[in-house]
């Protein structure tokens, strides 16, 4: 009983691995290229990631085999759409990016602006103070010297 268990296992083990022929990584990577082309823009980061490993599988299948000019095409076309989806993900990122960086520049600007404000405040006053503390000098030294003159 445990034998011929083990025969049907060893036989479906065998005709799955006979099924993999070199068409299967060109019908997965036709299968990714749809999935990411209908479903991409609702992809999460981790479903991109989740899709690159995929593609870098289907890669490394692709490899293994020799392949005709015509398949060679095929495959051509179908990495150039899994590039464009990965691309318009990429753009899309960089656009989200691009975004809060520039929020968080105008965040800065007017904090900037702002503290500039008070320091140009700050320094009127300085300058104020300043002028009316050198006027009091100059009165002080005036009367001193109006009066040293008197003696």
């Amino acid at each position: 009983m445990k034998a011929t268990k083990l025969m049907m296992a060893l036989l479906l083990g065998l005709l799955l691995a006979a099924c993999s022929t070199k068409q299967t990584p060109i019908d997965d990577l036709r299968d990714l290229s749809e999935e990411l082309t209908q479903h991409g823009a609702a992809y999460t980061q981790e479903d991109w990631q989740s899709a690159a490993k995929t593609y870098e599988d289907i890669e490394k299948d692709l490899a293994r085999y020799d392949y005709t000019d015509a398949e060679l095409q095929e495959i051509g076309k179908l990495k150039a759409k899994c590039g464009i989806a990965f691309a318009h993900a990429a753009l899309g990122n960089v656009g989200e990016y691009l975004h809060d960086f520039g929020m968080e520049m105008k965040g800065a600007v007017e904090e900037v602006s702002g503290a500039m404000g008070d320091l140009n405040n700050a320094l009127e006053e300085i300058d104020e103070e300043t002028r009316e503390g050198l006027e009091d000098a100059a009165d002080e030294l005036v009367d001193a010297l109006g009066g040293a003159s008197e003696e």
